[in-house]
């Protein structure tokens, strides 16, 4: 028997250095990316004690899972340092890695190529590409790794922090094509940077990162792009900075500037400056209070990883920078075309213009959110400025609105004036008399009040009247097809109840029909006439006045009602069992 036990610890003990083994995986099994064969090699060596690699050929990351009985869920890719001519691979990539899994968090080591490799083909672009793909790749082996797909986050040590910032502003939503990985989003759920190098363009910059990334005679364009304290937008994600006062190679202004734009965009932000440490310290072991950093990083990691509840997740559908996320409809043009650049991003504001128009031509234009919701809340705030475009209507002066309920871009037709929707009709003053905003308009659609039908085309609020270019908040508040509020700078101005697919489109004494609207394959809205519209689609409309759009929020109010599960929230109304974690 003492044999026999004997015998069993033994092959435990076996299975378990077994199990404790990283997972190296390519992260492209065919066709990587930007890339061309040449006669390079990849080479690993050692600089100072510290594993050094260069001139990687076939980017991979190296998996540490910690025990599943300690895994928090949570998953960091971690992105070794070395000024974009190496990679300071176990000082600042296996070694955390291991510190991480001893806090029960999987750490993912990224062998990143170097733009100096003479097998890329357009130098700059590789390392981004590599880390977006370690993303996806974790996110995608989240259920044999015990992650959770939410709780994925990137690290970086000094030029690794750079790749790591540039992807925390830089992420995609994903594809779908046809490799399953790339139907993932890119985006980080946290980054921690670590004495991070962030700028390209100011004094402080490291100019050895800087040349080896995008060379010593690269556009202006191309230098601001991976200046990435300008490329923070309100969809960054949650940062954890540490940085060295005494820092003489990467100066500690990178991290104090981009703390600074985080904080500009209202991104959670937590910084630690220590007066001493220098540069490339790593877990810094020995180095007196220095080497307690891992512990304030430990505490915010946890700090995430805590449920509240109680606490409201609204998420920005505009990231203040580009139109990710978002889908072009103009009358007479097709899909995504951006005619005359229309739709406008400019100080992280969402801009309708029309100054390359000779007059409006009926250009109705609405800018479609990808992503349907049925109940949630709404924040948005706008302002009319300028003056109307030529050619447009006169009850459009001031005139513009928020489609909810809406039919998707994809279903409406390209000649189509309007979606089949819910209006926010937004209405600004035109200096004389009343004239509310938050009102509701109805293209092919009609609802109740207290359980009468109102089929008038609009309907007014009991908003006040917000004159010249002053920002008005606006808020809308959806319970599916039962209830739905609009709220003007905090004040309740219009509830309704049941909206409905109409008949016709707008009013049956408006010779506005379905044809004249250009509606796509409208008989089969008539078919559905007096059917509850339950969700649908937002859309920000272009109806040929001027105007500005920001702090565009939703608050979904359909998940996980189990109060056992790990992304249980008090404030759900409706529930989907499926979104529940536990």
């Amino acid at each position: 028997m003492k044999n026999l036990n004997f015998l069993l610890l033994f092959v435990g003990s076996c299975l378990s250095s077994i199990i404790a083994q990283p997972l190296t995986l390519p992260l492209w099994e065919n066709n990587i990316p930007n890339y061309q064969a040449t006669q390079e090699k990849e080479t690993i060596g050692s600089d100072w004690g510290v594993q050094w690699i260069t001139k990687v050929q076939k980017p991979t990351i190296e998996v540490y899972l910690p025990a599943k009985n300690n895994a928090t869920g949570q998953a960091v890719v971690i992105c070794p340092g070395g000024g974009y001519h190496g990679l300071a691979y176990d000082w600042e990539g296996t070694e955390i890695a291991k510190w991480l899994n001893s806090k029960g968090i999987a750490g993912i080591v990224l062998k990143y190529r170097l733009p100096l490799s003479k097998s890329n083909i357009e130098p700059h672009k590789s390392p981004l590409l590599d880390a977006k793909r370690a993303i996806r790749l974790a996110r995608f082996h989240a259920p044999e790794w015990n992650i959770e797909e939410d709780k994925v986050g990137i690290m970086g040590f000094s030029a690794g922090g750079h790749l790591a910032s540039t992807l925390g502003t830089h992420f995609d939503e994903g594809s779908k094509g046809t490799d399953p990985v790339e139907r993932f989003s890119s985006r980080p759920d946290f980054m921690a940077l670590i004495y991070p190098v962030i700028s390209t363009t100011e004094d402080y910059m490291h100019v050895g990162s800087k040349e080896a990334l995008v060379g010593k005679e690269a556009s202006t364009e191309l230098v601001d792009y991976y200046s990435n304290e300008l490329q923070v937008g309100t969809t960054t994600p949650p940062t954890f900075l540490l940085h060295a006062t005494d820092d003489l190679v990467v100066p500690v202004e990178n991290s104090l500037a981009f703390y600074q734009a985080l904080k500009n965009q209202g991104v959670p932000a937590e910084m630690h400056i220590y007066p001493e440490g220098g540069h490339g310290f790593s877990l810094a072991i020995g180095k007196d209070y220095l080497q307690t950093w891992t512990d304030r990083l430990a505490d915010w990691l946890q700090k995430l990883n805590k449920n509240s509840p109680e606490k409201e997740e609204w998420k920005y559908l505009f990231n203040g920078k580009d139109l990710s996320g978002w889908d072009i409809r103009l009358a007479d043009r097709p899909k995504n075309d951006n005619y005359k650049n229309t739709f406008q991003i400019e100080d992280g504001m969402l801009r309708i213009r029309y100054d390359e128009y000779e007059q409006f031509d009926d250009k109705y234009g609405h800018l479609y959110y990808q992503q349907p919701y049925s109940y949630y809340k709404l924040k948005f705030d706008y302002r009319f400025v300028g003056e109307q475009i030529k050619g447009g209507a006169t009850w459009n002066v001031r005139n513009s609105g928020v489609m909810i309920h809406s039919q998707s871009a994809e279903s409406a037709g390209d000649q189509q004036h309007f979606p089949v929707s819910v209006e926010i009709q937004l209405l600004g003053g035109l200096g004389t008399g009343e004239r509310t905003t938050a009102n509701i308009c109805t293209p092919g659609t009609y609802f109740e009040i207290n359980g009468k039908a109102i089929k008038d085309h609009c309907y007014n609020s009991t908003s006040k009247t917000y004159e010249g270019d002053q920002w008005v908040q606006v808020e809308a508040v959806v319970y599916g097809d039962s209830l739905l509020v609009h709220i003007v700078e905090g004040d309740t101005v219009l509830t309704y109840q049941h909206p409905r697919i109409d008949e016709v489109y707008i009013g049956k004494e408006s010779d506005y029909s379905w044809e004249a609207a250009f509606v796509k394959d409208y008989e089969q809205f008539i078919k559905r006439k007096g059917e509850l519209i339950q969700g649908g689609f937002i859309a920000l409309q272009a109806e040929s006045h001027p105007i500005d759009f920001k702090n565009i929020e939703l608050l979904n109010l359909e998940g996980c009602m189990d109060k056992q599960a790990k992304n249980y929230k008090s404030y759900y109304i409706k529930s989907d069992k499926k979104q529940c974690k536990y």
